[in-house]
């Protein structure tokens, strides 16, 4: 028989007590009838006043400690996700992430030789991809819970603070996406405006809010700052969609991000300001494109897009829109409307001008 000393076990005493005290605010919430002593505890952790939120009555799922770090070989990419190094520059509360396990897993790891808390979420599924975004996706499909192993999708968390962390896991668990937002740092009208917003956008434009932002902007141009259409090149400031394009506490949120990196990544800060500057054209299953260089001329209610088809970027180059704006067609777009001229064309679609 082993004796204890033999048996070589690789605890890691950290990883075991963020998976007891997630048990036991599982535990404590789950069949309760009255919400309000675990609400009261589990905002305790941000400082947060807490709210009317929904719980699930059934019985509290057990979850492992495999299930919250990953299992198996980590395999992650390379390059550091945005959204950690800007948590690492101190421009973010909170960093949320989405991929195949194996690749957070790896981020876990990075995380925890920085002393971070990393959790994965309870739940898994496998993205879903948009039409007319060069296989970029909004929505997700097939929800189900967490099987460590299976090499699904899941969502990180990953934050300095193991209390925010903690919280931040049970708002994915139950749902909460507005305090979610609050806790990654997004503006609270932003964060409210998604919760609204959201139903609209799946039925209408595959789970991008950015449509529905613009229709409540204000006249262009908008801030650069904020240009969420360029996540479908890998350019961003921001990790949520603005309520408008002039929201001035999106901006600020944006400007942290461009502080942080104009002074510690100067070249990738130049290459996203160049690609988030550029006019915009936007369709729901055309394709996007991005007019490097473009330049916008404003008159009588009208916009016209001068580019070059060279300094072009289109998530779809071999559809309609993105054949036509390739062979250099003429592009004008009316102010307030969703419609685009693009040679003897038509689309239904948005031209957006950023300054």
């Amino acid at each position: 028989m082993l004796e204890p000393k033999e048996l070589h076990l690789d605890l890691n005493p950290s990883r075991c007590r963020v998976a007891s005290r997630i048990q036991d605010f599982l535990e404590a919430a789950h069949g309760t009838d009255d919400a309000g002593p675990f609400l009261q505890r589990a905002f305790g952790l941000s400082g947060l006043e807490p709210g009317p939120l929904p719980l699930d009555t059934g019985a509290a799922p057990l979850i492992t400690e495999a299930q919250l770090f990953g299992f198996g070989q980590a395999t992650p990419s390379p390059d550091i996700p945005l959204e950690l190094r800007l948590l690492a520059y101190g421009s973010k509360p909170l960093a949320l992430l989405h991929g195949p396990e194996a690749d957070l897993t790896g981020w876990v790891a990075w995380a925890e030789r920085r002393r971070y808390t990393a959790l994965l979420s309870s739940y898994q599924w496998q993205p879903h991809e948009d039409l007319g975004k060069g296989g970029y996706s909004n929505l997700t499909s097939d929800h189900l819970p967490a099987e460590a192993g299976s090499g699904a999708w899941r969502c990180l968390l990953v934050c300095p603070d193991e209390d925010r962390a903690i919280l931040g896991w049970l708002c994915l668990h139950f749902g909460w996406d507005a305090l979610l937002g609050r806790l990654l740092g997004y503006p609270s009208c932003c964060a409210a405006s998604f919760a609204e917003r959201w139903p609209t956008a799946v039925r209408d434009h595959q789970g991008d809010l950015a449509p529905l932002s613009l229709q409540v902007s204000g006249p262009p141009p908008h801030d650069w700052r904020l240009n969420v259409f360029g996540r479908y090149f890998g350019a961003t400031l921001i990790q949520h969609f603005p309520c408008r394009f002039d929201c001035a506490a999106s901006a600020a949120v944006a400007r942290r991000a461009a502080w942080a990196l104009e002074r510690l990544e100067p070249d990738y800060f130049a290459a996203i300001r160049e690609l988030l500057r550029a006019p915009v054209l936007y369709t729901e299953t055309m394709g996007v494109a991005l007019a490097r260089g473009g330049r916008i001329r404003s008159r009588e209610g009208e916009s016209e897009l001068t580019y070059d088809p060279a300094q072009l970027l289109l998530t779809e180059p071999g559809s309609a829109l993105g054949k036509a704006l390739i062979a250099g067609a003429r592009v004008t777009a009316a102010f307030g409307e969703a419609h685009l001229k693009v040679g003897a064309a038509d689309f239904p679609g948005h031209l957006v001008w950023l300054t």
